[in-house]
């Protein structure tokens, strides 16, 4: 991550509308795409990123500021609706991951795990620690997963 002083608002505000990434290809259906030398980005078309700098660069600080606040409003919104999209897609928020009641109902007992995948209304053979573990760093679940499994054990 860029330090703050090296945050350069009106680049932000290119690279955001034109969806460009400093020093990668991206690929589109624009048309061709040429390198610029004070950014080391590819952009998709020359004429229209250099018209929208330009544009940016006549308006004034506070007005730069407004557009990057309401930018970066918009990508966060972008980035929650992304993760939770990712969140909704991983395998124990599947439905095939919904836990049989029936067969857990009649056993005598439960182990660890179950205990804490029932919990969450999982079936403890797909979403258990060894299958969670993998995603506690990117997901919600795997670590209120990880969480309710360590109170869990120093209860035992």
């Amino acid at each position: 991550m860029a330090n703050k002083s090296d945050f350069n608002p009106i680049e932000y505000l290119v690279s955001r509308k034109y969806h460009m990434i400093p020093g990668a290809l991206v690929e589109s259906d624009f048309k061709i795409r040429y390198p610029s030398a004070a950014t080391n980005a590819w952009y998709k078309d020359k004429e229209f990123v250099d018209a929208f700098r330009k544009e940016l660069s006549l308006k004034a600080p506070g007005e730069i500021d407004e557009l990057v606040n309401a930018e970066q409003e918009k990508e966060n919104t972008e980035t929650a609706a992304r993760l939770a999209r990712e969140e909704e897609e991983r395998f124990f928020n599947q439905s095939s991951a919904a836990v049989d009641l029936d067969y857990y109902c009649n056993l005598p007992c439960w182990r660890l795990d179950e205990c804490v995948g029932l919990s969450f209304g999982k079936d403890p053979e797909q979403v258990n620690w060894d299958t969670v573990r993998p995603h506690k760093q990117n997901s919600t679940f795997a670590r209120k997963y990880e969480r309710l499994r360590d109170r869990t054990r120093r209860a035992e």
